[in-house]
């Protein structure tokens, strides 16, 4: 915390303390991976929209945040992010046309969907 927090936090009531500390709480383990996952999740649907392949997708954010991640465990947070935020009605469009954007991992998942079904 800086100067100014600090004196803020000595001045607070038990509230603005706890919204202070839980801002400055760090997030640890597997759910550093998630929240990073959530954070750079946009960028990561605008270049699968762009056909940039999956695999280049993933070596680069695990490149940028320093994990080994596996294609396994990448369409797992993938996945659970869309239908998070489906299930909030947030998409992901396009910054030019404003239309929602459909990546090929998107795609992809639809198509395995529908073979599961079909067996």
């Amino acid at each position: 915390m800086n100067a100014i927090e600090e004196s803020l936090y000595v001045n607070a009531g038990a509230l603005k303390k706890l919204e202070l500390a839980l801002q400055h709480a760090d997030v640890a383990g597997k759910q550093k991976k998630e929240v990073d996952f959530i954070e750079a999740y946009q960028l990561i649907e605008k270049h699968l929209a762009r056909k940039v392949p999956v695999s280049r997708v993933m070596k680069m954010f695990g490149d940028a945040y320093g994990y080994s991640i596996h294609a396994p465990h990448f369409r797992k947070l993938l996945s659970a992010e869309r239908k998070r935020r489906a299930e909030l009605g947030d998409v992901v469009v396009c910054s030019s046309c404003y239309r929602p954007m459909v990546s090929n991992m998107h795609v992809l998942e639809s198509t395995d969907d529908k073979q599961e079904g079909a067996q």
